[in-house]
């Protein structure tokens, strides 16, 4: 059974956590809403997870518990601030991990698939101590408390999250839009393609544009899957005019509402 976010945050903050910071992910429900409304805690959102975990190292040499939270395929924003600040410098900070992509799940969007394969391993290569969560109150509890062992001796731990472990505290849903553009994403996506022509090579950043390219099998296409590898995508697409003059390009680019 999941456990609900409100139970979850309250927990780290019966232990004296105190700053929670972070990028979202679908698995973790509503849980950094919830993080901004509960009582006791300072919530300040992140726009990366490498600044989330500078932002946690501060709290912490300040006298605070922090938490970070983020998806394992941001796990590789971490590695520095990890590496070179947190565990030379014996700064503790608990990672809460929504593994995407999971080898013993169903196929995962396909931007997920390496990370989801590694992340364990990863974690291990790193020598950062890691549990799966288990989705109950005394599983929680148990992680929470190594987590406050290795707290003592200055050292990160990470708690991973799958699919449906944490629900939302607030049975109240969005309600639908009563917008109908009579299109979907990837319906709205064909049609711009079928325009550009066909040895126009595509260049996407979004993740939900790049699943849907992905998906389309259209050859010419080559998808950043992360919205914030966007200035990698265009430092590739400097370097590829530079390379392949002859050749047009077409940046599809979209903000997710």
């Amino acid at each position: 059974m999941p456990i609900q976010t409100n139970v979850l945050l309250s927990k780290l903050r019966t232990a004296g956590y105190s700053l929670f910071s972070g990028v979202p992910c679908s698995h973790f429900a509503d849980l950094f809403d919830e993080a901004a409304r509960q009582p006791g805690f300072l919530a300040i959102p992140a726009a990366n997870e490498g600044s989330a975990v500078a932002l946690a190292a501060g709290a912490v040499l300040s006298g605070r518990r922090a938490v970070v939270a983020l998806q394992n395929s941001g796990f590789g924003n971490i590695i520095n601030p990890l590496t070179s600040l947190l565990m030379v410098s014996e700064i503790p900070v608990l990672l809460l991990l929504s593994v995407r992509g999971h080898p013993d799940e169903p196929a995962d969007e396909p931007q997920h698939l390496i990370m989801g394969a590694k992340t364990m391993a990863l974690l291990d290569l790193f020598s950062i101590e890691w549990c799966d969560f288990d989705g109950t109150d005394t599983g929680t509890d148990r992680a929470i408390a190594r987590s406050d062992e290795l707290l003592r001796i200055g050292a990160p731990f990470a708690l991973l999250f799958r699919t449906g472990q944490l629900s939302s505290c607030n049975a109240v849903k969005r309600p639908p839009s009563t917008m109908d553009h009579g299109l979907s994403v990837g319906e709205v996506i064909e049609t711009i393609c079928k325009q550009i022509d066909s040895d126009t090579l595509i260049l996407s950043t979004s993740g939900f544009i790049s699943r849907e390219l992905s998906g389309s099998g259209i050859a010419r296409c080559i998808s950043m899957s992360r919205a914030r590898s966007g200035i990698v995508a265009r430092s590739l697409q400097d370097l590829l005019l530079r390379r392949l003059p002859e050749r047009s390009w077409h940046w599809m680019e979209m903000a997710a509402y």
